[in-house]
């Protein structure tokens, strides 16, 4: 048997080209949460579904990845975070061969559900391995790399997915993933063998707290998605999945403190840092899927942009990025980290502010400050605040603190989508029924408002005679009306939580990180 070791000069080396490998797989869970955004009209077109289940498509695999990112630090533990990443990377690929060869919306559903549940487990691996298995000193360009996959590819999915499907058709939003998962599965399977991540941990999986955990995401998510369309509690399907979910989050409380390996471990959560940090990073999950579920939308149901159209506008944000990550580089850890925090957060904030201006006037070109300042200010914010809540946490805790960083900023996601949706559809509701009663009415305010129909109508090229395609129209203005004040309301939604992220950076403190 051989006594040669490799030199610790190659074993790095072999050590940074596994982490680029996750940084791949990483980029395409995280790439899929959006990837649908731009193509919704041809996935109704394609699937007959609605403004609610093109939701569900997306909120169903980021409610997976959230039932599995507890699993992981488990799985971590037990087998190592190289085989569990590259065992969930051959999942991915055959999930997104099931998912691009749906039939109807129920196979579409439980592929994008089997996407994200093994999605989830391969996240928090290569959060792990960056702050474990490599050398302390390459936490700073580990954390930017990170935080460019982790806000960059939500935010390129839109565009990169109405290139795909104007090119080549919506099947191959999930096509796509196949060759470049099979590479980085394989990279990793060959290359990785780290000592950190060696150890092998043969606690028993906690199973009580796991189901109690999956019932009660699956319920909060099915509540925030039907509470609308079901009149909250006037619908006795809610009132019992409410009941229920309050019964499964006392279970999980007095579970949690009495397991020997719980589920979930909030021993990280010590740390005031990296408490105000799950906060930041569950506050920018909102607002980062949240405005990126939105901007699509209203391109698409206002402004009948194309998928193509759709992506190039979207693509800003994406750009702007990827040249604030390129650009700040270790710069930003010089100075107090939370003056980058609270101003990245500000200037995502200022941005989601113009949204709450949007008309049916606009243009592609009139979101560009809402996306230059998203994505400069939540790349310059996640960046400084990832690295700042894992710097002084003791690496055996890194594990768990990993789950729960990604279930936080999944977790967000999730709240962000199903609320923007939710949101949307119920305000859009009574905003319809109040403009349709103001114009029933008489009065200088009716009167302003025929006014302005009638001008629309003109600009449309129609008459203002009193016909049955006059009054069609009519109806069709006032529900974008509608439509258009139910956006300005959702931006708000985002401007606040961009702001609350912020307020919670101002009580952080100033800790440096180890060298």
């Amino acid at each position: 048997m051989s006594d040669h070791k490799p030199a610790p000069s190659s074993r790095n080396g072999n050590l940074t080209k596994v982490f680029y490998a996750m940084l791949v797989g990483q980029f395409l869970v995280m790439l899929d949460v959006q990837i649908v955004a731009a193509s919704v009209e041809q996935l109704r077109a394609g699937l007959n579904m609605t403004n609610d289940e093109i939701s569900w498509v997306q909120t169903s695999y980021l409610t997976a990845e959230i039932i599995a990112i507890p699993l992981a630090a488990h799985w971590i533990g037990r087998w190592g975070a190289e085989r569990v990443y590259a065992v969930s990377c051959l999942g991915f690929v055959a999930a997104s061969a099931m998912t691009a060869a749906a039939i109807d919306l129920t196979t579409l559903i439980a592929g994008r559900a089997i996407q994200g549940f093994v999605g989830g487990a391969m996240l928090p691996t290569v959060f792990a391995f960056a702050f474990s298995a490599l050398p302390t000193r390459d936490r700073p360009r580990n954390s930017l790399l990170l935080s460019l996959a982790a806000t960059l590819a939500p935010t390129l999915g839109p565009a990169f997915g109405g290139f795909l499907t104007d090119l080549a058709g919506w099947r191959w939003l999930f096509l796509i993933n196949i060759a470049p998962g099979l590479v980085s599965a394989g990279l990793v399977f060959a290359l990785g063998r780290s000592k950190q991540t060696e150890k092998r941990s043969h606690t028993r999986l906690d199973r009580v707290g796991f189901i109690l955990l999956s019932i009660l995401l699956v319920g909060c998510e099915y509540i925030i998605e039907e509470g609308p369309s079901e009149r909250w509690l006037d619908s006795e399907h809610i009132i019992l999945t409410i009941f229920i979910c309050m019964l499964i989050f006392i279970a999980l409380i007095y579970h949690l403190p009495r397991a020997r390996s719980p589920i979930i471990d909030f021993t990280a959560l010590k740390d005031r840092n990296f408490a105000l940090g799950i906060i930041m990073v569950f506050m920018s999950g909102i607002a980062l899927l949240g405005g990126t579920f939105l901007l699509p939308l209203f391109l698409a149901d206002v402004l009948r942009y194309t998928p193509t159209q759709i992506g190039l506008t979207v693509f800003v944000s994406g750009a702007a990025m990827l040249i604030t990550g390129l650009m700040i580089g270790r710069h930003l850890h010089k100075v107090d980290p939370r003056l980058p925090i609270v101003g990245g957060f500000a200037i995502a904030a200022i941005g989601f502010s113009t949204g709450c201006q949007v008309t049916a006037e606009w243009s592609g070109n009139d979101f560009l400050v809402l996306q230059l300042c998203r994505g400069i200010g939540v790349m310059i914010a996640v960046t400084v605040a990832q690295t700042c809540m894992m710097s002084t946490l003791n690496p055996a805790l890194v594990p768990g603190a990993s789950s729960l960083v990604f279930l936080a900023r999944n977790a967000g996601g999730a709240v962000g989508l199903a609320s923007v949706s939710s949101l949307l559809e119920q305000w859009w509701a009574s905003h319809f029924a109040a403009l349709s009663t103001q114009l029933g009415q008489a009065g200088p305010a009716a009167a302003a408002a025929v006014t302005l129909l009638q001008r629309k109508l003109e600009a449309r090229g129609q008459d203002n005679s009193p016909n049955i395609a006059a009054a069609r129209i009519y109806n069709e203005l006032v529900q974008q009306e509608a439509l258009i004040m139910a956006y300005q309301e959702c931006f708000a939604v985002l401007t606040v939580s961009a702001a609350i992220a912020a307020v919670a950076a101002l009580i952080m403190r100033v800790q440096r990180a180890t060298q």
